[in-house]
């Protein structure tokens, strides 16, 4: 499995404090047949200001800790970046990066109380530029739970819906739970990722979430979804 949407890098942001517990999520993550991770540690402009050489150095340090103790699993150097409106300024000056080096795919995330205001004019620079956003676990952006519209709008112009694991399975309380679910239901989720912060309670959930989307909507729907995680990963097109 490949997981887009990773919180493995420690002493970075509100993931693993140290290098023992990322190894610990690590090994939760080869256990249950992950290979392929997207480190993507929060860009929170005036709080985890993680900048692309901070975090490609981090990414080589932890592929070296997984190397040197027999983990196989391959890491990539990204970022959530949290929307300030200067995504773009921020890409082209190395600040940010997308999804992996070159890619045109952009982890982009929403506060969770709101949508800012200069939403619509930042996709609209990070389309005109060649990306396409993936937004972050918008299930849980209490906005969108209200009004899933918002979402749908940004599918129509280009954007794609990362959906956490742990919602689909109950992991993030019963609204994010519902929203999940109705997205799932309108074929709104391009991708699934984990969000995975530590083995306690932000774990990985992604083998059960693919499951679930299995029993409710078959294999054919998990191929999809994980046949997605596979062309971001190599920066293939994704059709809506």
């Amino acid at each position: 499995m490949i997981d887009i949407h990773n919180h493995l890098l420690y002493g970075l942001d509100d993931g693993p404090i140290d290098s023992e517990s990322m190894l610990e999520l690590a090994k939760e993550a080869e256990k249950i047949g992950i290979t392929d991770i997207v480190a993507s540690p929060h860009y929170i402009e005036h709080r985890f200001r993680n900048n692309a050489e901070v975090v490609k150095q981090r990414t080589a340090d932890v592929q070296n800790l997984l190397n040197n103790n027999n983990i196989n699993i391959t890491v990539y150097p990204s970022q959530e970046i949290h929307m300030f409106g200067g995504e773009l300024e921020g890409l082209n000056s190395g600040e940010l990066m997308p999804i992996t080096e070159g890619s045109r795919y952009v982890l982009i995330e929403f506060p969770f109380f709101d949508i800012p205001d200069y939403a619509e004019e930042t996709f609209d620079k990070l389309f005109n530029a060649g990306y396409r956003p993936l937004l972050a676990h918008p299930e849980r952006i209490i906005p969108i739970q209200d009004d899933p519209q918002i979402l749908f709008n940004l599918i129509k112009r280009g954007a794609l819906c990362q959906v956490t694991a742990g919602s689909l399975v109950n992991k993030y309380g019963e609204d994010a739970k519902v929203a999940a679910d109705y997205l799932l239901n309108q074929n709104a989720i391009h991708i699934i990722g984990s969000d995975a912060h530590n083995t306690n309670n932000r774990n990985f959930h992604l083998q059960e979430a693919y499951d679930y989307i299995e029993q409710t909507k078959g294999i054919d729907k998990v191929n999809e979804l994980q046949e997605n995680a596979r062309k971001i990963l190599n920066n293939e097109d994704i059709s809506q």
